[in-house]
Order: C-alpha cells, then sequence, then structure tokens
C-alpha cells in the first residue's frame, strides 16, 4: 500500500511529466506518432509489449482503415506569409486528410475550415477516419483575420496498408482467472486531458502494481478508441469473458474537477469500491463523485459492454468527455490538467486496488443446484424440517455470482461474517465454487 504523501506524489510528478514529454506529437489511429507514443511509454514500463493489427482486417462489423502520416499541412497568403500550420500545432489539420495544394478562393476554402465561433480562441479537434476528405482547424479569431480573396493551401500526407499499434501490459497475480482490465487510448493529437491523462496514470497503476503482492491479475491496454478495442476484442473476446470480473475504461482524469464513473451494464465490483473510496474520501480530494448509467456512455466502455461482449467494465474520469468546454480543443491543456488533478485519481484508484485485493468473490461451480447429498452437506434421508446451516450452504451458492464479496453475502442473507467464511471454505474444498 501506498503510506506516503511522497511517494504519491512522486507517482503524480512522474505521469505529468510524461505527459509534457507525449503532448506534442501527433497521434491518430494509425501511424508514426501512435507508434513512437508507445515507444516512450514502452520506456516506462519495459514489460509492456507493442503489438498490431494489420491494416484493411475485418473486425466484426468494422475494418481497420489504412495507416496515414502527415508531413505538411498549412494555409498561405499569396505574398507566402503562414496563416496556419500544422508544424505549429497538429490540431490545425482535419485528422485523416489527404493530400492537396492549390490556390482557393476564400469561399470555397471557408467550406474546409472548422473553428468554434463560442470559444474564438479555441482550435476545434476534427477527424475524417473513415470519409477521405480534408481540411482544416483554426480559431475563430485566426479566421476573421482572413482577409484576402485568394489562398494557397497545401497538405501532403500518405495512405498505406501499414498497421494499427497498440500496447499491452500484463501482470499475473495468484488467481490467473481473475483478471482486473485498464483500458485507454493513444490516438488522439495534442489533448492533455482527453488523450494523455489515461495513458500516464495508468503507466503510475502498473507501476505500483509490479511492486506488491497481487491476489488478481492485471491487464493494461493501450488502444486507438474504437477500433482498438473493437480489434482487441474480436481477437480475444472467449479468454476477456473467462477471466475479466471488473475493469475501468481511464480517460479524461487529469483534472480537478468532479469525478464522473459510467456504469458497465452489467455489475462491476471495481466501479462499486471506486464510487465507495471517492465518497468517503471526499473532503480530501475537494470533490464528490457524479454516476452515470450506462445510457450515457461514450469512449470504449461502450464496446466492452456492448452485446456478444457484456464484460464488467465502466468508465472512470474526472470530467467526463463532452461534458467540459476545453473538451477535443486546444484549450485541453496544462492549465486543465494538473499534479492535484494526476494526484487525486492515482490516489482513488490505489486505494481502490488495494481494497479490491483483500475481497474474495466467490463463484458457483455448477449450472443449478448441485448434489449436495452425495458430499456429505444435505441429509440423505429427506425431512420437513432442514437446518439453518444447509439452508445457509444454498443461499450462499445461490448468489456466489462471482461478483458479490463474503461481506456482501452475509449482509444479503443475514448470516455471521465467520459463518460465511466457513461455508465458502467448505464448498470450495468440496469443489463447489472457485
Amino acid at each position: 500500500m501506498i503510506k506516503t504523501k511522497k511517494l504519491l506524489n512522486s507517482y503524480a510528478s512522474e505521469a505529468l511529466d510524461l505527459a509534457k514529454v507525449l503532448y506534442p506529437i501527433n497521434r491518430s489511429i494509425t501511424g508514426k506518432g501512435t507508434h513512437q507514443s508507445l515507444k516512450i511509454l514502452k520506456s516506462e514500463l519495459n514489460e509492456l509489449k507493442i503489438k498490431s493489427f494489420k491494416s484493411g482486417s475485418r473486425v466484426f462489423d468494422w475494418k481497420i482503415p489504412e495507416r496515414w502520416n502527415i508531413e505538411t499541412a498549412k494555409i498561405s497568403r499569396l505574398n507566402g506569409e503562414k496563416v496556419i500550420d500544422f508544424s505549429d500545432n497538429n490540431l490545425h489539420v482535419v485528422s485523416y486528410s489527404e493530400s492537396v495544394k492549390k490556390q482557393m478562393n476564400f469561399k470555397e476554402l471557408e467550406k474546409r475550415i472548422f473553428t468554434i465561433p463560442k470559444m474564438p480562441n479555441a482550435i476545434p479537434y476534427v477527424t475524417s477516419y473513415y470519409n477521405r476528405s480534408w481540411g482544416f482547424c483554426m480559431s475563430e479569431n485566426t479566421k476573421k483575420d482572413m482577409t484576402d480573396d485568394e489562398y494557397l493551401v497545401e497538405i501532403k500526407s500518405t495512405f498505406d496498408n501499414g498497421p494499427m499499434y497498440y500496447g499491452e501490459y500484463y501482470l499475473p497475480g495468484e488467481k490467473k482467472d481473475k483478471e482486473i482490465l485498464f483500458s485507454t487510448y493513444v490516438c488522439h493529437p495534442s489533448m492533455a486531458n482527453n488523450e494523455l491523462s489515461g495513458p500516464v496514470v495508468s503507466i503510475a497503476l502498473a507501476k505500483y502494481l509490479s511492486k506488491i503482492e497481487r491476489k488478481y491479475s492485471y491487464r493494461f491496454l493501450f488502444l486507438p478508441e474504437t477500433i482498438g478495442s473493437i480489434a482487441y476484442i474480436s481477437k480475444n473476446l472467449e479468454t476477456m469473458k473467462k477471466t475479466i470480473f471488473a475493469g475501468l475504461v481511464l480517460t479524461c482524469i487529469g483534472d480537478e474537477r468532479c469525478f464522473s464513473i459510467v456504469s458497465a451494464k452489467n455489475r462491476n465490483p471495481l466501479e462499486e469500491i471506486l464510487s465507495n473510496v471517492i465518497t468517503k474520501k471526499a473532503k480530501e480530494y475537494d470533490s464528490k463523485v457524479k454516476l452515470y448509467s450506462f445510457l450515457e456512455r461514450g469512449s470504449d466502455e461502450r464496446q466492452y459492454s456492448s452485446p456478444n461482449v457484456d464484460l464488467p467494465i465502466s468508465m472512470f474520469c474526472r470530467s467526463k468527455f463532452g461534458t467540459f468546454k476545453e473538451y477535443h480543443t486546444s484549450l485541453d491543456n496544462f492549465d486543465l490538467v494538473t499534479h492535484k488533478g494526476i494526484m487525486g485519481s492515482i490516489d482513488a484508484l490505489i486505494t481502490a486496488i488495494n481494497l479490491i485485493e483483500e475481497k474474495d468473490y466467490p463463484k458457483a461451480v455448477f449450472p443449478c443446484e448441485p448434489n449436495l447429498g452425495k458430499r456429505g452437506l444435505y441429509p440423505l434421508i429427506g425431512a420437513r424440517k432442514k437446518s439453518d446451516y444447509v439452508r445457509n450452504i444454498k443461499n450462499i451458492l445461490a448468489y456466489s455470482d462471482g461478483y458479490r464479496d463474503l461481506e456482501e453475502l452475509s449482509d444479503i442473507l443475514n448470516i455471521k461474517k465467520g459463518e460465511t467464511d466457513e461455508i465458502v471454505l467448505t464448498l470450495t474444498e468440496n469443489g463447489l465454487l472457485k
């Protein structure tokens, strides 16, 4: 367990420094920037494995798009004066823009320019992943200064069948068949909260977990959002359904605003523990927790809880995606993401991990009611009245779904904790619980 604020402060400082290193890199769902970012993450976590899916591969109802790399994107006046340049801010180009080089009338060019009129200093983040197109993003103030009739535009980019990269880090525990998943994404350009807070907090958690004895196994995924999680699930679904019993998608986790959880469609014990942790430590964090239903999903939790997948994985952040003004703009920077915000998130997550490590979640082995009589756990000669002990055995079996811990079983069934522990041990030794 983290015993000192000094150690927690160190994790937060390292995470913030790492985010600042990653910030300038142009990432997308494919391309050199994403690969470069994963290599930097691996330098922090040597056991992180960089893997890939091939462009063009079918993954369920999707197709992994071509790899996109960009060299140049700029708008200039006819006298050569620069208006905007991708090299100054990688949000200036619509992600996945194809090449273009020509002189254009402003009225025609304006159709390809994206701004946020209500936020005149902000550059928006815009993509065109699955529709070949091109465009530019700039502040509304910059656009207002474009008073010339003609402009020179240039985008130099390439598309090929190169790989879509992702990262995976696995930490085995005592229980290889009980796995907790942390998933985050590495596919957005320079945005500190929406993009970088999730990966750097994940690295901090992985470092912490690597140093403690673990009852459960842990897996960390660093994926391109949506297509990455879909691709990973398509290749690993059978194993995931057998082993994962809890998990979180981590994103938008670096600001100092209210903690937020988007619930999984199915019950998630880690979500419940984390919510309780924040509620109990609200004064320390200077933040409560806001709970959203699965109906308000929007990140990769929607893939993990989708039909025929149905994994118990929730989304955890501070300001929920789409609810804060800086979201998907150039204002998502290190004025928003702070040491205090990151440290609070790391503390809440590690506290929740420590608590779940102390718990057991028994699960019944057999469908239907098992034969207790042949194991000496049920009277073989029928009687009108069965003992409380037999009734408690049956009830514990009925409620042991792998998501209720021993304390909750005791509360639900009104059994003393010591008796619950004894019965669970007996049923486990008899091969009826695992």
